[in-house]
């Protein structure tokens, strides 16, 4: 797949910018986010916020290990996210 190139597998510590397109695939389903806040950077308590006003966020211990809700991400700043659903729009009713 061709835009599949323009993604990076997000796989260590101090990957992702403030303000990073991401896919992120969790078991709700996929979804496009933006990296709202990077708190911690570069620690190994490092969590990337993906909606301000539901506190939402991902650490990326845990997406590494397995116990993340989040099963994947990857930064998608160059992917064309037609028909990708956007995590701000409220897709995710369960957390």
């Amino acid at each position: 797949m061709e835009q599949g190139k323009a993604m990076k597998k997000v796989t260590k510590i101090n990957q992702i910018q403030q303000g990073d397109k991401l896919l992120i695939d969790t078991c709700y389903g996929t979804f496009k986010a933006i990296a709202k806040k990077v708190i911690f950077k570069g620690t190994d308590r490092e969590e990337i916020l993906i909606h301000k006003g539901k506190n939402h966020y991902f650490i990326l211990s845990m997406l590494f290990d397995g116990s993340s809700w989040v099963d994947e991400a990857f930064i998608a700043n160059n992917y064309h996210f037609k028909g990708v659903k956007s995590y701000r729009k409220g897709n995710v009713k369960n957390l």
